[in-house]
């Protein structure tokens, strides 16, 4: 079953059978064909120990460890002839009897052409058994030793089967486990919040008077609550979220796709009857042509033994295995799993079946099942509120991660799945090769390594299919590709001093328990919030800060982030805004303190703000105006200037005109009204909110690699600029500066740059 959006893995070819001369008037071998309609290769019910199709393997092999013990037996009598021979032959005929029996309460199983001709031999055998002589020698070297071999490796090979067999029952039941315990957890936790809030509405909302303090009762009822209804929404998300990993697109389906899809359980299974099949027919046949040539006195009788084994057909005991491949008692049919979100009556049937029935809950997948409120809640994964998108796009990320660490990345590598998928289709190869040239290798070897990677990748591609189910889940509510752009690398570690959880607020301290830090951001969490803390990572060491009115503190971000925000709250300049409750205000996160170099500087950048920071500072009596309106030059040496820029006076001459400089030591120069222009020294009265203090601009901002973010503001070099009322103290790493409207408005608008970009006057 594939994931929507998904191409699903391609399968292995099926095991070609092998060549077989042909025989007169034997009909053509049928053609192999996956059929998802037929229930042939299902996983074994609880009444059944041991599913049909590997009975038969055992059968087959049970035939094999008594033959050899035939040929043992005829090795050892060959010189007692007559009697002793005639006894073995009729032991032989009773234990065939014996390995073809039926399963309780099944069908007698129907009899392979192998064994119709084996037992066509015996007649012969026991015609000829006063002949066999001095053979023990020779029958041990050609026929004891490789039916041993044989019946050694097909064994655990078949063992190894009934393991696999197992491992898909144990692994959906530890998926049902999984999401019958997040369900109990949700049940129990909207319990405990309805009883919560019950407490909560019985005591009357407290009154206090102005200075007063509220009801301590009252505050912990509602603290609790609180805590109830967050509990509530976590076991919420994590029950839909397991209820999707382990569906029908998920780890369930992927069982029932093992057991019972192309190049699942039951395929392997028939390869393996097919391979331990054809060993035994070759051995069969030479040792038949072994006993014609033993003595010509023989031949006649020795003539007809070939004859039944050439009768012998493969794909006549093949077709016989299909037909017999059908459980038929006890298991339910691939069209009774229950859909997702269903309805709430078959979500209880099919999640709690117990008893006799004919569906058992091993072959259906899970469904949504409402939790016992009187409320009614539908199965959807919510993002109405800021902390249940953190929770899932933390979750999309877990889940990410641990599939990249599956399947690679495109491009770069095929990870681990890619790389046992390829060495299964090794594996199969040789087992072909070598079945038909045993001088190449040991078949049955190469089995027991087959069988024992399939296994492990059952393992793999159930995990596979739980992410992309868990991915595919959140995908559905947030959009493609939902993860940060830049995630949080958590590591494990101990807070032998007290810190604070950056998700909830609390303290952090366990000298012993681990907890969780980002390696980045270094921003500590408890193990229990790692799902709710904000996805983004600033990259960079970081302190929260916030100032006293709740108004953020912009930082200097590393170049990755591009000096972004995706959001600005309560922003104290004239950048873009988006309101937001009190609520969105708390809860969102701040990084500052970061970084007090630019993060557009190359080394040699630093060394150049650094050459800057120590020159000489210019003369105190440096003269400074503000425009107090636009000025158009008429031409001459007259300058054109705009409201609200700052100027350097160079001569005041009396005559009604003032000559001023754009920047401090170089720029233009011209002449412009006195009247037009507001005379100030080092510091002036604040006007506008400008805090009366002038910096100089000692490079462009924002530098081209840089797009500004909200807020931020574009200055020019050796421009002279006012700072606001917050000036310096605004942040660590950014000043706010009054710069003009470049709309020409006359308004001069607040914007940040970083303070290494400026120099006080």
């Amino acid at each position: 079953m594939a994931v929507k959006g998904l191409s699903p893995p391609t399968a292995a070819p099926p095991l070609p059978s092998p060549e077989l001369p042909p025989t007169p008037g034997e009909p053509p071998a049928r053609a192999w064909v996956h059929d998802d309609a037929r229930l042939y290769f299902l996983p074994p019910t609880i009444s059944a120990p041991t599913p049909a199709p590997q009975a038969l393997i055992n059968d087959l092999l049970d035939v094999t460890r008594e033959y050899r013990d035939f040929v043992d037996a005829v090795g050892r009598i060959e010189n007692e002839y007559g009697r002793a021979l005639a006894a073995a032959v009729k032991k032989f005929e009773t234990r065939l009897d014996q390995t073809l029996v039926p399963l309780p309460g099944a069908r007698k199983p129907p009899q392979p052409t192998i064994v119709g001709a084996m037992r066509a031999h015996l007649v012969e055998i026991n015609a000829t058994a006063n002949l066999h002589q001095k053979r023990p020698a020779a029958l041990g070297a050609q026929l004891v030793q490789p039916l041993t071999h044989i019946e050694k490796r097909g064994g655990e090979s078949a063992r190894r089967l009934g393991a696999w067999s197992k491992d898909i029952r144990q692994r959906w039941d530890v998926g049902r486990e999984h999401v019958d315990n997040a369900r109990s957890k949700y049940h129990t936790a909207v319990k405990e919040h309805d009883a919560a809030l019950m407490r909560f509405r019985t005591v009357a909302t407290p009154h206090p008077a102005d200075g007063s303090k509220v009801d301590g009762d009252w505050a912990k009822l509602e603290k609790a609550t609180n805590d109830a209804e967050v509990t509530r929404a976590d076991r919420k998300r994590a029950y839909l979220v397991a209820l999707a990993g382990e569906g029908p697109e998920g780890g369930g389906g992927q069982d029932l796709a093992e057991g019972g899809g192309e190049g699942g359980w039951g395929e392997e299974a028939r390869a393996l009857y097919g391979h331990v099949h054809t060993s035994l027919l070759e051995l069969l046949k030479h040792q038949a042509r072994e006993d014609r040539a033993h003595a010509e006195l023989l031949a006649t009788i020795l003539a007809r033994v070939p004859e039944n084994y050439e009768a012998v057909s493969l794909a006549t005991d093949q077709d016989l295995f299909l037909d017999w491949n059908k459980t038929t008692r006890g298991m339910s049919p691939l069209a009774t799993t229950t859909p997702p979100f269903s309805s709430p009556a078959l979500s209880m049937g099919s999640a709690h079946t117990n008893g006799s029935s004919s569906n058992h809950p091993s072959l259906t997948c899970f469904s949504y099942v409402p939790p016992p409120s009187a409320r009614e809640e539908k199965p959807e994964l919510s993002t109405d509120k800021r902390e249940d998108r953190n929770w899932l796009v933390n979750r999309w990320v877990k889940s990410s991660a641990a599939l990249t660490a599956i399947v690679g990345n495109d491009g770069v590598d095929q990870g681990i799945l890619g790389a046992k998928r390829r060495e299964l289709d090794s594996l199969r190869e040789q087992c072909t090769t070598f079945s038909a040239d045993r001088g190449l290798g040991n078949p049955e070897e190469v089995w027991e390594r087959r069988l024992a990677l399939i296994r492990d990748l059952g393992i793999i591609e159930r995990k596979v299919a739980v992410a992309r189910a868990e991915i595919a889940a959140i995908e559905a509510v947030l959009g493609p590709l939902p993860g940060p752009e830049m995630a949080h690398d958590f590591k494990e570690r101990a807070f032998p001093t007290p810190g604070h959880c950056d998700a909830c607020g609390e303290k952090v301290w366990s000298p012993l328990k681990p907890e969780l830090a980002c390696r980045l951001c270094s921003i500590a969490l408890h193990a229990k919030c790692a799902l709710h803390v904000d996805p983004e990572c600033t990259g960079l060491k970081s302190n929260r800060r916030r100032s006293q009115h709740g108004r953020l503190r912009r930082s200097f971000t590393s170049g990755a982030l591009l000096l972004r925000r995706q959001t600005v709250f309560g922003s104290p300049h004239e950048g873009p805004q988006e309101y937001a409750t009190t609520q969105q205000v708390r809860l969102e996160p701040i990084r500052d303190g970061e970084q007090t170099v630019s993060p557009f500087f190359t080394d040699d950048h630093i060394g150049v703000v650094a050459a800057a920071a120590v020159e000489e500072m210019p003369p105190p009596s440096v003269s400074l105006a503000r425009m107090l309106y636009s000025y158009t030059a008429a031409g001459g040496p007259e300058i054109s200037v705009g409201s609200g820029e700052v100027l350097r006076v160079v001569e005041v001459d009396g005559s009604g005109w003032i000559k001023v400089r754009r920047g401090l030591k170089s720029g233009d120069e011209g002449l412009v009204p006195l009247s037009y222009v507001d005379l100030v020294g080092g510091t002036v009265p604040p006007q506008d909110g400008a805090g009366g203090v002038f910096v100089v601009a000692m490079f462009d901002f924002p530098p081209p690699s840089h797009t500004p973010g909200p807020g931020e503001t574009s200055i020019k070099q050796h421009a002279i600029y006012e700072l606001s009322d917050e000036g310096m103290q605004f942040d660590d790493a950014w000043c706010e500066l009054c710069v003009p409207d470049a709309s020409g408005s006359g308004l001069r608008l607040r914007g940040v740059v970083p303070k290494t970009y400026v120099k006080l006057i």
